[in-house]
């Protein structure tokens, strides 16, 4: 999948109402923290296969928050 069809996909109905499920599923919390979601949070795929991009399963998913991980100095 090309990048202009990845970012087609992620505009569509389909994928942002998945989104929120992987949210939701997740108590709206970051995966790795544990901490609640921002508004800017990303739905993280974990599958590598680029064939495999547009199968939503949500075992190939997590909601992440990098704004709740600890910056280093």
């Amino acid at each position: 999948m090309r990048i202009g069809d990845r970012i087609a996909f992620r505009q569509s109905e389909t994928w942002q109402k998945f989104r929120q499920e992987v949210a939701e599923r997740q108590g709206n919390n970051d995966y790795v923290t544990g901490l609640p979601l921002t508004e800017d949070w990303n739905c993280h795929h974990l599958c590598v296969d680029q064939e495999k991009y547009n199968e939503l399963n949500f075992d190939n998913f997590i909601a992440g928050d990098s704004n709740k991980l600890p910056r280093s100095v």
